[in-house]
């Protein structure tokens, strides 16, 4: 309760004076001056009287806005309040358009019309129809079957990269192919590009070279040297003919047969020059009928026929 005094300014009541008890205040309250004047004495006009004071109003700071109750205190105008009010429990209008400014960023939220509400959201949710769309595991199944019929159609329209040259590959083989009258022929670049390796282990032979006749004068192959002189051939009846030194049964272990004749003859064999050489009948024949003749013929001494010693 604020006492306000008539008379003069010394500040006591005296007997003759009257104590009037402050208004309560409403919420009816006007504009209220950043610099009210208060003034002592007896006087209520608003001029200074000679001997009256002016008490300064405290200067108004704004201070930072603390929290906010769910259910403030808001005083409207024009509505009456019951009780007595304290305007130190209410923010001004500038504590509370600089407490907003720091606080709301329109930039960064959505208005009502441009997001759903709970009940919007949960209403839409339910309206859905799920019964046109497809289940994981429904995905999934046909996913799988749909896979397996591209592979099998894959596999049985088109050949595996493995198989098959690419562009580049085709280019590149032309590019080394020449012909030479009714042949096309290729210089090869490595030892495999004339290597015969089938993919297949299950054929009975890597190679088949079928002779144009059964003639024996039809060669099925034939080696030449880089000269064209003639190494060797297989001809069409089977015979073989080889025109330099010839090894056999380098693989065979010691004491096996090495050559097997099949009880036909061995011919040309030449007179033996070394201990381990073949001895041809000829050969065989001259060497017994000389030795008989130098034995009946004592030309030799070391042949005794009568001591048994030759």
């Amino acid at each position: 309760m604020a006492n306000v005094f008539g008379g003069n300014n010394s500040g006591s009541s005296s007997t003759s004076r009257q104590t009037l008890s402050s208004p309560k205040q409403t919420s009816s309250a006007g504009s209220v001056t950043s610099s009210p004047n208060v003034y002592g004495g007896g006087s209520s006009t608003g001029s200074c009287s000679p001997g009256g004071q002016i008490l300064p109003a405290p200067r108004q700071t704004v201070s930072s806005a603390g929290p906010v109750s769910s259910s403030p205190n808001v005083l409207k105008s024009g509505s009456a309040v019951s009780r007595e009010i304290d305007l130190r429990d209410y923010y001004t209008r500038r504590q509370i358009d600089k407490a907003l400014s720091a606080k709301v960023d329109s930039t960064s939220v959505y208005t009502n019309t441009e997001v759903y509400n709970k009940s919007e959201v949960d209403g839409k949710i339910s309206s859905l129809n799920l019964n046109s769309y497809a289940t994981d595991t429904e995905l999934s199944t046909a996913i799988s079957a749909l896979e397996s019929l591209i592979n099998n159609n894959l596999t049985s329209t088109y050949y595996q990269n493995s198989v098959l040259y690419t562009r580049a590959q085709v280019d590149s083989l032309i590019s080394g192919v020449s012909v030479s009258g009714d042949y096309v022929s290729r210089n090869p670049l490595s030892v495999s590009e004339i290597t015969i390796s089938p993919s297949s282990t299950s054929l009975p032979f890597s190679l088949l070279i079928r002779s144009s006749n059964n003639t024996e004068t039809t060669e099925v192959q034939r080696w030449e040297n880089t000269s064209t002189d003639f190494l060797a051939a297989i001809y069409a009846d089977g015979k073989a003919k080889f025109t330099n030194y010839t090894s056999i049964g380098e693989n065979v272990s010691s004491g096996n047969i090495a050559l097997f004749t099949n009880d036909r003859r061995v011919s040309g064999v030449a007179n033996p020059e070394g201990p381990s050489d073949a001895v041809n009948k000829l050969y065989m024949e001259t060497f017994i009928t000389t030795t008989l003749d130098d034995v009946i013929n004592d030309v030799d001494e070391n042949y005794i026929v009568d001591a048994l010693e030759y």
